[in-house]
């Protein structure tokens, strides 16, 4: 029985290196036939360094012995970093999207489950987490006779229940998905049809770049739920974004917040930067970052001392913003010589970009987060601040090297733009 089969060997980045670190592939391959070889499942740990959960994750999860000791009984785990352009492969065929996004295969690359998302609950009671990998292999003997079923009637509404169910709570999205585009066919129920309708337009606009459907459907649906409207309001934000669309992303930023404000916390001080950012509205960007900055958790944070910079030069107090900003950088530098947080260091040479000041300890901070996590912003950032510090060609070679990670196409071009821009300056 498979609930009865013991696995996992720890695979580590370190281990995989001796087939080739720089090809993903031979990596993946590597794990495949491990399991095959030792019967085993295979965990795929889809993250990136710059990721806050996937750092936890690590933290209290993957580099703690006892867990280890635990996983070694049951899989064999293959870390992708999300960032390095050989992992895109990977990135594709298990349509991750986000991070930290962990799933659990079989030797076939059947996927049988896996948690999409962060969870707090994992890093307080890691034992929780290998319960959840535990119940995604138990669930699977359930799996294969509901589907063995689906094959003899794939028409029968109480099995393709039942299974989207076992696919549900196993995470197994793939299937989830099969199962919900065959019974729009055979019981297209009104909610049915919503929910499919829904996710279509969530589609098209993530994957082809096409808002139309989704405006359409929040235009003819007055009574739509608050979720769906959230959903597809955070989507519409996110493309206009990409689109460089300021008036349209202001006034999602503002929808969002007021459809539930208590819930939409956490986009003010995105709204914050974004008007600091756009010079839009500065005495309410002014107004919002004083309404955060009354919480001290907040004034302490990489977050309220990049928003209370903003505000202090805006209010003709550049050298105050400055001195208290480097203060609190020295201060907290523990954070990022711990290997605990370099967002610190992004924020602060964003900040110091945007206004032209202390141009070259931004730079030095940046380099220090960029080498640390390979993030395409830090690469990008690096480069608008070598070329203002006049070293043209390593700003262009900085670009360069960010096109390995960039897929969106008008960013791409957008950088291309960008280095022919600064190689005809040198």
């Amino acid at each position: 029985m498979m609930k009865n089969i013991k696995v996992i060997l720890l695979i580590t980045i370190l281990s995989l290196t001796s087939c080739d670190s720089s090809k993903t592939i031979n990596s993946y391959e590597s794990a495949l036939s491990q399991a095959s070889e030792q019967t085993k499942y295979i965990l795929l740990d889809f993250g990136t360094t710059w990721c806050g959960g996937c750092i936890a994750f690590d933290k209290y999860i993957f580099d703690v012995n006892r867990i280890q000791n635990k996983l070694e009984e049951k899989f064999v785990i293959l870390k992708i970093d999300g960032d390095e352009p050989e992992n895109k492969y990977l990135i594709n065929k298990y349509k991750i999207s986000g991070y930290p996004h962990i799933v659990v295969i079989n030797k076939d690359e059947k996927i049988l489950g896996g948690v999409p998302f962060f969870e707090t609950k994992y890093v307080e009671e890691p034992d929780l987490f290998i319960t959840r990998l535990n119940e995604i292999i138990d669930a699977q003997n359930k799996i294969m006779d509901l589907e063995e079923k689906l094959d003899v009637d794939s028409t029968n509404k109480t099995v393709l229940n039942d299974l989207l169910k076992e696919y549900q709570s196993a995470g197994q999205y793939f299937g989830v998905e099969k199962i919900k585009n065959l019974l729009i066919k055979i019981d297209p129920t009104p909610e049915r049809v919503f929910k499919y309708n829904f996710d279509q337009a969530i589609k098209s606009i993530k994957e082809e770049k096409n808002p139309s459907p989704l405006l359409t459907m929040l235009n003819t649906n007055d009574s739509l739920d608050i979720k769906y409207k959230a959903i597809a309001k955070t989507q519409l934000l996110f493309y206009y974004r990409s689109e460089n669309n300021v008036e349209r992303e202001d006034y999602y930023y503002r929808d969002l917040m007021n459809i539930n404000p208590k819930y939409y916390k956490y986009y003010e001080k995105e709204y914050a930067r974004f008007l600091f950012e756009h010079n839009l509205k500065i005495d309410s960007a002014i107004v919002l970052t004083n309404e955060l900055l009354l919480d001290e958790n907040f004034r302490n944070y990489h977050w309220g001392q990049f928003l209370k910079a903003h505000s202090l030069v805006c209010q003709g107090e550049k050298t105050r913003a400055l001195n208290e900003y480097n203060h609190w950088m020295e201060k907290n530098s523990n954070l990022w010589e711990s290997e605990e947080d370099y967002w610190p260091l992004y924020f602060y040479a964003s900040f110091a970009d945007y206004y032209n000041v202390e141009l070259r300890k931004a730079l030095d901070y940046l380099k220090i987060a960029e080498k640390k996590r390979n993030l395409v912003d830090d690469k990008i950032l690096l480069a608008e601040i070598l070329y203002k510090l006049g070293e043209t060609k390593l700003a262009i070679d900085k670009l360069t090297e960010s096109l390995k990670y960039i897929d969106e196409k008008k960013e791409n071009e957008r950088i291309i733009t960008l280095i022919n821009k600064y190689k005809n300056d040198l």
